[in-house]
């Protein structure tokens, strides 16, 4: 089983299925399912520029570690080279690695997180404040930011940027939500 929480139909309610990886974060999940959980309980996915804004811990931060450099000591990532809580090549619990400025654990590492947005070239170029890319035509690309385990240093970059199709999910692939 690729998962760790199951939705019961029958209470309605999303359970834990295995409470040993209760503190690992959530993954195989797919924009859709990511956008259902935060709409069922009343919270959101974040835009891309909040993700960012996050990330840089309210500074201008090249990583979204505590002091904004990187080494696998910071955060979760490479895996060709894995970090020192992950000999093995896989998500470890949240929290293992220090916190950025905003005290916001696995911005950069572990897995990648699902945004808000559909995905745009010119994220950067449109001079829009705190831009939420509205869909526009047929696309199925939504951002995903912050790299994951299994990915380069450059994935982990503040302003490094990624697309995945909404209707795919893997294991590093997840989310965090946000309180409007």
């Amino acid at each position: 089983n690729r998962s760790w929480i199951t939705f019961n139909s029958s209470s309605n309610k999303f359970e834990l299925i295995d409470a040993t990886k209760s503190n690992w974060p959530v993954n195989w999940v797919k924009w859709y399912g990511a956008y259902a959980f935060s709409k069922y309980y009343s919270v959101g996915l974040p835009t891309e520029a909040q993700w960012e804004y996050a990330a840089r811990g309210g500074l201008q931060l090249e990583y979204p570690t505590d002091d904004g450099t990187l080494d696998m000591t910071k955060a979760n990532y490479n895996g060709d080279n894995p970090g020192v809580y992950n000999p093995d090549g896989h998500s470890v619990d949240v929290g293992s690695y220090p916190a950025n400025p905003y005290g916001l654990y696995d911005m950069g590492g572990n897995v990648w997180e699902w945004c808000q947005d559909y995905y745009s070239e010119s994220f950067y170029t449109d001079g829009v404040e705190d831009p939420l890319n509205i869909f526009e035509g047929t696309s199925s690309k939504r951002v995903r930011r912050g790299g994951s385990w299994n990915y380069h240093s450059t994935t982990l970059l503040t302003y490094a940027r990624a697309f995945d199709f909404e209707y795919r999910g893997n294991n590093h692939f997840g989310f965090r939500i946000v309180k409007y």
